[in-house]
């Protein structure tokens, strides 16, 4: 059987070229960032609603009274978790 013998060029050459078509070969299989993220966006939107502007419900309004004693909670939790 005869053996067939490459030299440093072609060995070099054909890395190359591999190397090349893998990365070819990766862009057509693997979507991109912008394919990937329009992707994972329209799975989100099948999954989850948008939020309303206003959480308020008829029978519990947002007043600006709530609004003050939830941000004073707000900032007791965030000293107390800055302190840890």
């Amino acid at each position: 059987m005869a053996a067939y013998k490459l030299s440093k060029t072609g060995v070099v050459n054909f890395l190359v070229l591999s190397v090349i078509g893998i990365v070819l070969l990766a862009n057509v299989l693997i979507p991109n960032g912008s394919q990937a993220e329009e992707l994972l966006l329209a799975q989100a939107r099948q999954f989850f609603q948008p939020l309303p502007k206003d959480m308020a419900m008829p029978e519990f309004p947002i007043t600006p009274e709530l609004a003050e004693l939830g941000r004073v909670f707000f900032l007791i939790h965030a000293s107390r978790w800055m302190a840890q």
